[in-house]
């Protein structure tokens, strides 16, 4: 019951944001121009620009900056990154002032009360004059009906006057994702050991990791896309930035479920499962009310965004608390894996501390990214130690079962095993022993005698290929196949007895002298395996005395 009602209640959290993504994705008010032409670098465009403080004021949100341009910058563009900012430019030639540029102030509102991280492209117009000016105003989005509410909130949350940059029209997309590497490449790089973690897990693991390579895969997605959405690489996937806000935050909301994993891998939630079931479902109620309130245009979303920061500040102190109690109660040192927790714990709250006490970023999880890219590395090694071990552990167990089961010298099975080998009515049974093997250890020592067993050993292995070749007492081999005719019988012993003379030809030192026989087993006199055995044991030993 309890399953059904959890799997439940993830269909409709799935659901439910995606419904949430749909609708921002529909709204026309947070969007951004796309781009897509660049070859040759941009430049800072510092100087020149001053505070416009007629059109400034801090109690409104607002900030204006101007500046000179010649007819030189004509049909250059300004690139610039805002957070939780409307831009409006205006163009001055001195005879009119016009309106270059508006984001944020016009088009539909679905949901969302602030757009996030947004990107800003504007072509300067060609202009007759030799001098111009141009003013950007940026207003915060958020705006309450109630004065006293928007004081206060402009001067807590302040906006910023972001860095900006000039350049040809081929400029800015390539010049963006040069200064986005940092933040592309250890997303690229989790991607890629995410993979070799997931193939080590299944090759090796299959059904008894299978949890394990679940939790992977699921942080691996929400933290791929969600970094994805926060780098500036991200808004070349999409036009409406809130969209990708929204799928930032809910990262935030989703990233103690990955806290709790790594915190299972170390056993330490497990000592009181309503702590891990209460931390369940506070992530799941965090969810719902990241998407709920995305469609409260009444309420800041930076407010949404500061609960769920103080509420992972939270939980990383509580696993900081856990870590530490736990290696210094048992072993008084910490592991690497604690020291990773401990460095994306570390990341992310710097990152939260930059977001909440330093102003508005564009960069958010710039140490987050970091964190989490020594967290997968770990499981590289980990999973490829894992994977050497389990090969190990795999070898030792062949091994060790070739001895139970085979003559370590010849590779034939042992007499245990023909002890163990079913009956059947129609088979036949070869017994063969090498009569002077006594003769050749006293004379030669021993490496010529197990060079001898070896070697006669091989040449019944090619005799009998289908048949299983067991090495029995002293120099004793027995062979036990399918019935065959008395002929065939004959021709595989003489078969074996040229080989060996072939092998006496060449060797110098160990010749072979060996005796045989076969049989059928009859079960009118042979009432089992070990009936025939002893049968074919004693013509044997009359053969072999010359009897």
């Amino acid at each position: 019951m309890k399953k059904s009602v959890s799997f439940f209640l993830m269909i409709f959290a799935t659901i439910f944001i995606a419904f949430s993504l749909f609708l921002s994705s529909r709204s026309t008010k947070w969007t951004h121009q796309s781009f897509f032409k660049a070859v040759s670098p941009w430049s800072k465009l510092n100087s020149g620009w001053i505070i416009d403080g007629e059109t400034s004021s801090i109690q409104d949100g607002k900030l204006s900056i101007k500046r000179v341009f010649s007819q030189n910058d004509c049909l250059k563009e300004l690139f610039f990154i805002t957070h939780n900012q409307n831009v409006f430019m205006t163009i001055d030639d001195g005879s009119e002032t016009r309106t270059l540029y508006s984001s944020g102030y016009s088009g539909k509102q679905l949901i969302g009360s602030e757009s996030g991280n947004a990107i800003h492209v504007v072509k300067i117009p060609e202009c007759r004059v030799p001098r111009f000016v141009i003013t950007i105003q940026f207003k915060k989005n958020f705006t309450s009906k109630n004065e006293q509410f928007n004081r206060w909130y402009y001067q807590m949350f302040r906006g910023t006057i972001p860095t900006i940059y000039i350049g040809n029209e081929d400029t800015c997309i390539s010049s963006c994702i040069l200064k986005s590497l940092y933040q592309v490449i250890p997303i690229v790089l989790q991607l890629i050991s995410a993979g070799i973690i997931l193939i080590f897990y299944f090759v090796n693991h299959r059904n008894m990791k299978s949890r394990r390579c679940l939790h992977i895969f699921w942080f691996t997605m929400i933290t791929t896309i969600c970094l994805l959405c926060e780098s500036h690489i991200g808004f070349l996937f999409s036009k409406n930035t809130f969209s990708l806000y929204l799928l930032s935050t809910l990262f935030i909301a989703i990233r103690p479920s990955a806290f709790m994993f790594l915190l299972q891998e170390k056993k330490l939630l497990s000592k009181d499962e309503r702590i891990y079931k209460l931390l369940n479902l506070i992530i799941l109620a965090n969810i719902f009310i990241t998407c709920a309130l995305s469609f409260c245009t009444f309420i800041p979303f930076t407010f949404v965004r500061i609960y769920l920061l103080a509420f992972n500040f939270i939980l990383d102190c509580y696993g900081i608390i856990l870590i530490f109690s736990d290696s210094f109660s048992i072993k008084a040192t910490l592991d690497v894996l604690d020291v990773l927790i401990l460095i994306n714990m570390a990341g992310f709250t710097i990152d939260m501390v930059r977001q909440i006490f330093f102003g508005d970023s564009t960069d958010l999880f710039f140490f987050t990214r970091i964190g989490i890219l020594f967290i997968y590395i770990f499981y590289i090694f980990n999973a490829i130690q894992d994977f050497f071990n389990k090969e190990l552990v795999k070898a030792r167990s062949e091994t060790l079962k070739n001895a139970t089961e085979r003559d370590m010298l010849t590779g034939c099975l042992n007499f245990y095993n023909m002890e163990k080998q079913e009956i059947k009515n129609d088979f036949v049974m070869f017994l063969f022993n090498i009569t002077n093997i006594d003769n050749i250890f006293s004379e030669n020592g021993q490496n010529e005698k197990n060079n001898a067993l070896r070697s006669f050993a091989q040449i019944l292995k090619i005799e009998f290929l289908k048949d299983p070749i067991y090495k029995l007492y002293s120099a004793k081999f027995g062979v036990i196949g399918s019935n065959r005719s008395n002929e065939i019988c004959e021709k595989q012993i003489q078969d074996i007895v040229m080989n060996v003379e072939g092998y006496n030809k060449l060797s110098m030192n160990s010749k072979i002298k060996i005796a045989y026989t076969y049989g059928r087993f009859d079960a009118a006199t042979d009432t089992n395996l070990d009936g025939l055995y002893s049968r074919l044991l004693v013509d044997l030993h009359k053969k072999s005395v010359g009897i």
